[in-house]
């Protein structure tokens, strides 16, 4: 006969199994909750960090004329550029580009660049590697920053101007930039987005939604007009926090 499983023959109990089982539950219940969180916070201190390295390539990018279009500017049209935008003084992209961020970010570009963009002399990403998310989360330029008509009314401004120099088209702006970091999987990735501008003050909101827009790779620029221009003082006031 075959003997039932017990304390004499060296097996579990059904009680005993079902004790284990709800102590297993117990501390996952427990430790999983834990796990994601650091899990968030370790995206969201790299999307920080990432967009300040972001800002410190704009302010290399501005000062060297680092695509050589002889005018001290913003490169304005997207995040991988920054990777991937070749010499103006040299016809076509197949020159070297100029590498001013890390491959990581360039990848993650919500919104990259394709061929024909700045006369020609943006590479697109592809060329270098695979768009992928960045430890949860996109990067992509701003559209825009909100300026005031009047105490009730403002206006959208682009970051995308022609500034003059070697014809490259609506791609760089004189003063000006904009970047954005939004999770990729709302609430298991990140919860917060950050945002970056030529201040290099780096803010966050805590969302209460997911934003990204498609679930394409690259999934593209928000749709929500608050968020795809740089926000006016006394909303970051009232919405955001600064970090140094």
């Amino acid at each position: 006969m075959r003997r039932r499983a017990g304390r004499g023959g060296g097996g579990f109990t059904l009680i005993e199994l079902m004790i284990v089982i709800a102590i297993i539950a117990t501390l996952a219940a427990i430790a999983i909750p834990g796990l994601l969180s650091s899990i968030r916070a370790a995206n969201e201190r790299s999307a920080s960090a990432s967009l300040k390295t972001l800002a410190s390539a704009e302010a290399d990018f501005k000062s060297n004329d680092r695509d050589d279009n002889k005018v001290q500017d913003y490169w304005t049209y997207d995040v991988s550029g920054l990777y991937s935008l070749t010499s103006a003084g040299i016809a076509g992209n197949n020159d070297p580009p100029i590498k001013l961020i890390d491959i990581a970010i360039a990848g993650a570009d919500a919104s990259p660049g394709g061929v024909g963009i700045a006369g020609g002399h943006l590479a697109p990403i592809s060329r270098f590697t695979n768009t992928t998310v960045k430890a949860g989360y996109w990067y992509c330029h701003l559209t825009g920053y909100w300026q005031p008509l009047s105490a009730n009314s403002w206006v959208g401004t682009t970051y995308r101007t022609n500034t003059g120099g070697v014809t490259m088209g609506s791609v760089h702006h004189h003063s000006a930039f904009g970047f954005l970091a939004y999770p990729d999987r709302y609430k298991s990735s990140g919860n917060q987005i950050f945002l970056i501008n030529e201040d290099n003050v780096v803010l966050k909101r805590v969302l209460t939604a997911s934003i990204k827009p498609t679930s394409a790779i690259p999934p593209g620029i928000p749709t929500d007009l608050t968020i795809r221009y740089y926000p006016l003082e006394q909303w970051i006031r009232l919405y955001y926090s600064k970090m140094d």
